[in-house]
């Protein structure tokens, strides 16, 4: 079975914390926050958003909006919508993610497919060592530390990263020490990660005349 490449969605691509925010904003009119500028994971341990418990816990109603959203999930705003197209490249990837509501396996390929990623492969699911076990995960790019510590567990010999964000900062002597983890500064670094390790397929260059055209209109 070949190996593949993993990336979680949330705070890795989609800026979850920005969509979060904005339904508190619609709902209670508090700030609208972004996951670069997120100092915790708990909002409400986060005094600049002014989101106490009962407004934003799971079963409060800004997360009820969410998980009855048919369209929440698929119109996040990207981190970088530059990287997209690096991830389209390879061929060998998966998404794997844990998202409440409805229907979250089509609007994340919707959101997936709205930024270039064609035909992507997403697994929806909570516990990502089982997963990354069956789908035999090679490398992958999370930003939650309970997931990179699992995945590391499951596979000790994948290219297994944390992605460097303030709300995680406290697990990292953690991740290094005890899990001789990797922490990268962005997606494009793990992407860069996984080519100097040799564990990218790409795809066949189309060297058809109609994709040079292609290729030159690009460029004008």
């Amino acid at each position: 079975m070949e190996g593949v490449i993993a990336f979680d969605i949330d705070g890795v691509l989609a800026n979850f914390t920005r969509g979060f925010t904005r339904i508190g904003h619609q709902i209670f009119g508090t700030p609208v926050g972004d996951s670069e500028s997120q100092q915790t994971w708990d909002f409400h341990d986060f005094p600049e958003l002014e989101l106490d418990k009962e407004k934003s816990g799971f079963n409060g109603p800004i997360w009820t909006a969410v998980k009855t959203s048919p369209d929440f999930w698929a119109n996040l705003d990207p981190k970088n919508p530059s990287v997209m197209h690096r991830i389209n490249a390879i061929q060998n990837k998966i998404f794997i993610t844990n998202r409440p509501g409805i229907e979250t396996l089509s609007q994340s390929v919707q959101f997936l497919e709205s930024w270039g990623i064609e035909d992507p492969v997403v697994i929806v699911g909570h516990e990502k060592g089982p997963i990354a076990v069956r789908e035999n995960v090679i490398a992958v790019v999370d930003d939650l530390w309970t997931n990179c510590f699992d995945i590391k567990k499951a596979m000790p010999n994948a290219y297994v990263t944390m992605l460097y964000c303030a709300y995680n900062k406290f697990s990292h002597e953690d991740w290094l020490t005890n899990y001789g983890g990797i922490i990268v500064l962005s997606v494009d670094a793990f992407i860069d990660g996984c080519y100097a390790r040799g564990l990218v397929r790409e795809a066949p260059q189309d060297t058809s005349v109609d994709a040079r055209i292609r290729e030159i209109m690009n460029t004008l």
